[in-house]
């Protein structure tokens, strides 16, 4: 289960993230919109490989400053949230592309 690089759960109204998702060590792409997520866990930051997460459709107010540790993060969307903090924008050294509304 180690080798999944694209993992794809949404409209499953889940209200958390497995914390054992961060195993998956090869995770380059996780899709997790529209859901009930507000919370996303900082244990997320050891899927080192994570170059896109899709959070939106999610009443997250907050992306963990601990992301700011992925080397290969390019990518996050977080539209339709309930997003309040954006500073770990600045401090994400990859980050290229951010979808928020």
């Amino acid at each position: 289960c180690t080798n999944i690089n694209r993992l794809t759960i949404f409209r499953n109204q889940i209200t958390s993230i497995p914390v054992h998702l961060s195993k998956l060590s090869n995770l380059q792409i996780l899709y997790i919109n529209s859901n009930k997520l507000s919370v996303i866990p900082p244990e997320l930051s050891h899927c080192s490989k994570l170059e896109k997460i899709i959070l939106q459709d999610n009443p997250i107010k907050y992306i963990p400053t601990e992301f700011k540790s992925l080397p290969n993060l390019k990518e996050i969307s977080i539209t339709n949230a309930n997003f309040t903090d954006s500073s770990f924008v600045y401090t994400c050294p990859s980050l290229s592309d951010l979808c928020a509304s």
